[in-house]
């Protein structure tokens, strides 16, 4: 998924909660339907992370 700016603020209008505690990251969505979406593709999400931030910071992604 590449984000563009649209899909930035459509994100971060959708997110309630996020944050980072023993290697994983705790996201709380608004919507079932991306929360599902984007437990399709957590893999993903956690490798663009990493990558990112330049090491393996985040093991796992917890959606709520």
């Amino acid at each position: 998924m590449n984000l563009t700016p649209t899909n930035k603020i459509f994100i971060v209008e959708e997110l309630l909660d996020s944050k980072v505690y023993k290697d994983k990251l705790y996201v709380k969505l608004k919507s079932s339907n991306l929360r599902n979406e984007f437990s399709y593709r957590k893999t993903d999400i956690i490798n663009q992370i990493n990558s990112r931030v330049g090491k393996k910071l985040i093991v796992d992604i917890i959606f709520k």
